[in-house]
């Protein structure tokens, strides 16, 4: 992912972010350039992170 490609609220909100979901976000090369984009981002990660948890915590 390209910062520059940022607008301001999504730079700002990408900042706020932990540094783990940060890196991922730059790892993936994905291409978020408004907060919106980074908001359905991070949601959709964390979701399939507590999808994950529930599936072990039922086995």
């Amino acid at each position: 992912m390209k910062k520059q490609s940022m607008d301001p609220q999504a730079q700002a909100y990408f900042d706020s972010l932990p540094q783990v979901l940060k890196a991922q976000i730059v790892q993936s090369g994905v291409c978020l350039p408004t907060q919106e984009d980074l908001e359905a981002y991070t949601k959709n990660v964390l979701g399939s992170l507590s999808s994950g948890q529930e599936q072990q915590q039922g086995q």
